[in-house]
């Protein structure tokens, strides 16, 4: 809304509010994350999410003043430092907190991930496995 009322300041307030979505993305990420594997994860999830953010925020100051090389490096870095971090998160949120249990599940043909996994290669793989996949 401060963009539209101040439309001389719009690209910085849009800049301040990309990067602060950016920090609460990251953040969020990480946190979930790194709740596996520490028992207290809230100042760790900061630090890194700070340290993201601060290099997004450095990708888009190169980005603008021309050393496009430089931003995408740093874009490939940030990429690399968090795709890890959100695969864990979609794992957790796809198994849940007794993965070991899951797991079993799964090998055994049961639980609702088995059930899923089953149904996509029954559907979509054209029907090699008895469904009618894309001839349907």
């Amino acid at each position: 809304m401060a963009a539209f009322l101040f439309p001389d300041a719009a690209e910085p307030i849009m800049v301040i509010l990309a990067v602060a979505l950016e920090f609460v993305f990251f953040l969020v990420v990480a946190f979930l994350a790194l709740l596996f594997f520490v028992a207290e994860p809230a100042r760790l999830a900061f630090g890194v999410a700070s340290v993201a953010t601060a290099s997004v925020t450095l990708m888009l100051y190169l980005d603008k003043h021309g050393h496009k090389d430089a931003a995408l490096w740093l874009c490939g870095l940030v990429v690399l430092a968090v795709v890890p971090l959100a695969l864990v998160a979609l794992w957790r949120a796809v198994i849940g907190d007794d993965t070991a249990d899951r797991l079993m599940q799964a090998t055994a043909g049961g639980g609702a991930l088995a059930s899923a996994g089953w149904l996509a290669v029954r559907v979509g793989l054209g029907g090699l496995f008895g469904g009618g996949g894309a001839s349907r």
